[in-house]
């Protein structure tokens, strides 16, 4: 006697996640099959049968779901659960790209024509959907199937398609009768349903039927070949039980839709070489897990916040990788996504074990900070500061030196060339590194402040998380290396906000000291004025007129404090030089570029309502937005889409997010494990 499934599991969730992983698993091998010469034609049917099979587990598997959940949400969890994912993912693939043009970017982010067909058609369904059981619930089934029958005038790929998604919306409806089909009846099911789409497929190949190739009477042969073969294939593991027993099955049809997008963009690297499929397909799967555990957390409810501070944070380590990497080898993406492995892996393995004796011990802490000391002065120092192409060292340190020598100090030009333009607070701090002759000191200092200015606001384990972050930014490293002040300057500001919000000061209560302490901040760097506005701007509204209009004048009365000096000495070389530092500050941006950061600026200051964690995320967008508003709309005036990663954009600018955007995760994974 034959063993089946019992009537009950017929299209249950380990059936369809058995098929979804079948139809994966044959779409992927035999697009790659597909891109080496002299491959069997008849191996298109397979893959077209899968695309089939996902289809129809999707119309399913939709309206199960409606029948417990409703409607209500239906929008949120597929833009957190498909959109989201495929926005992340079209980003990681552009170094995988021959060219990169606005246009390809712009419609596959709006799915206007996009590379992933699959994914446009399949979001229509949804759209149909969703409009069937809002508007017209009473006549949901023949709205549909008429959007079924619109399909089928749709070009091949769509048009072959054009009921799968249906043909599972119907079992589902149907599926309590389903369940009590016996073997005989199964079997009838799917040997007609092989026997019609033999038919067709033999129809197909008679010569005088593929003159009609194109046209719509043979996409409905196709479409009459693909679904029925499909619905063939559903039928077989109610026959051969173990298969849905199996852990490869059941792991892919896990990340189906991931596996879909992943292994896309990499068929053309198959370049009609058979022996590197296997290699692909490892690396498919990899890199498919990876984006599933990330979009799952996304899609759970409460990690939006901590899923924005990772994607900025893994973000900003992909776009220096991405500009370095691609100078030296051709290998570059493969070492991109080997980091953003590396780092998502971290976060994972932190957040697993955060309720460790290991991550709540002083004693690592100060361990790692020792240890991260010591290496951070050894890359330092491993490189000639004169030999580094980048001047922001000897912005400061000449400056400091003229300041110190008698000279005017923004008279003094760079080891580069260049003009110089630290405003006086900023001079001042680097003048005991400048003592050390290496005020690239500045950024390990700021480290150390930093990491502990983490654990006085959330404690040890946020701390060794900060500390974990920081060691894997390949910015840090990078701004060590070059004695960059640009982390450093947002550490240290990130470090006095969590000061102020652990003993919860505000201008409610301390107006004149915060507002003098705003000043100075704005003597460092204008762009710190973002961050202040942001965790501020709450307690600030909340004070009466008289302190309202005393914050402001204090703030800039303080800041005109700290160039009096500099302006009584040579006032037009302070205000008037072409290159003057007011000028060297505000250059990357224009005022629409302005309007749009102040715009910013006030909705992420009046959104975050008292929750400190969601105010550093939202201050590391805005540090994120501000340059890429800037080097958004240079690109649109100068046409230049391609120079992001040149030496022409600036894009250590991003740096500026990471100190927030790192206190954020840090912050997160130590509330967690103080409630549990």
């Amino acid at each position: 006697m034959i063993r089946t499934l019992p009537a009950a599991e017929i299209l249950s969730h380990k059936h369809t996640r058995c098929l979804q992983g079948l139809s994966i698993i044959i779409i992927m091998a035999l697009h790659y099959v597909m891109q080496t010469d002299g491959y069997p034609r008849f191996l298109n049917l397979p893959a077209s049968i899968g695309v089939a099979i996902f289809m129809f587990v999707s119309g399913f598997g939709l309206n199960e779901s409606y029948k417990s959940k409703g409607i209500d949400g239906f929008w949120t969890k597929k833009f957190k659960r498909i959109i989201i994912p495929f926005w992340i993912f079209t980003l990681l693939v552009i170094p995988f790209r021959a060219e990169f043009t606005p246009e390809w970017l712009f419609n596959n982010i709006f799915f206007v024509k996009c590379d992933f067909w699959f994914i446009t058609f399949l979001l229509r369904w949804y759209a149909a959907f969703w409009m069937a059981n809002r508007f017209l619930c009473r006549h949901k089934t023949t709205a549909l199937a008429l959007f079924g029958i619109a399909n089928v005038f749709l070009p091949q790929l769509e048009s072959e398609q054009a009921f799968s998604f249906f043909a599972g919306y119907m079992a589902s409806r149907h599926i309590g009768s389903i369940r009590q089909w016996n073997a005989r009846k199964i079997l009838a099911v799917g040997l007609s349903s092989l026997a019609v789409g033999m038919t067709f497929l033999l129809l197909k190949e008679i010569h005088c039927v593929r003159a009609f190739i194109g046209t719509l009477p043979y996409n409905i042969i196709l479409l009459l070949i693909k679904m029925p073969l499909g619905i063939f294939v559903i039928t077989l593991p109610y026959f051969f039980p173990e298969a849905t027993k199996s852990r490869i099955l059941s792991v892919t049809g896990l990340a189906t839709y991931e596996l879909f997008m992943v292994h896309t963009p990499f068929m053309a690297h198959i370049d009609n070489n058979a022996a590197v499929i296997p290699l692909y397909m490892a690396f498919s799967c990899l890199l498919a897990y990876f984006l599933y555990k990330l979009d799952k957390f996304i899609a759970k409810p409460g990690n939006g916040i901590t899923s924005a501070a990772t994607v900025i944070y893994a973000g900003v380590g992909y776009m220096v990788i991405c500009k370095y990497t691609m100078r030296v080898t051709d290998m570059f993406g493969y070492i991109i996504m080997s980091y953003l492995f590396a780092v998502l892996s971290l976060i994972h393995i932190m957040y697993k074990y955060k309720d460790s004796a290991v991550m709540r011990s002083p004693k690592t802490l100060y361990a790692i900070i020792p240890a991260m000391t010591v290496m951070m002065i050894a890359v330092q120092y491993h490189f000639d500061p004169m030999q580094i192409q980048v001047d922001r060292w000897s912005a400061i340190h000449n400056v400091i030196a003229a300041l110190l020598g008698g000279e005017y100090p923004y008279m003094a030009e760079t080891h580069l060339g260049g003009f110089a333009s630290p405003f006086p607070v900023w001079m001042v701090l680097h003048i005991p590194f400048y003592f050390l002759n290496n005020v690239g000191l500045s950024v390990i200092a700021a480290t150390v402040v930093f990491i502990l200015s983490v654990r006085y606001a959330y404690g040890t384990t946020a701390a060794i998380v900060s500390a974990a972050l920081l060691t894997a930014s390949v910015s840090l490293w990078y701004e060590t290396a070059v004695r960059s002040d640009m982390m450093t300057n947002f550490m240290l500001l990130c470090a006095f906000i969590l000061y102020i919000c652990r003993r919860q000061t505000d201008f409610t209560n301390h107006a004149i000291i915060l507002s003098v302490c705003c000043g100075l901040w704005l003597s460092t760097r204008l762009s710190t004025a973002f961050p202040l506005f942001i965790c501020l701007l709450p307690g600030y509204l909340r004070t009466d007129k008289k302190i309202m209009i005393t914050v402001p004048l204090t703030v800039i009365i303080t800041f005109i404090i700290t160039f009096l000096p500099l302006a009584l000495w040579d006032f037009d070389a302070l205000t008037g030089a072409e290159y003057n530092p007011f000028v060297l500050q505000t250059r990357q941006g224009t005022p629409p570029d302005s309007v749009i950061a102040l715009t910013a600026a006030l909705l992420l200051a009046l959104k975050w309502k008292g929750n400190h964690v969601r105010m550093l995320v939202f201050t590391s967008v805005m540090m994120v937005l501000l340059p890429a508003t800037a080097f958004t709309h240079s690109m649109l005036a100068h046409g230049t889409w391609t120079e992001i990663f040149n030496s022409m954009y600036d894009i250590t600018y991003f740096n500026a997010s990471l100190p927030f955007a790192i206190a954020g995760i840090a912050a997160v994974s130590s509330l967690r494990a103080s409630s549990r």
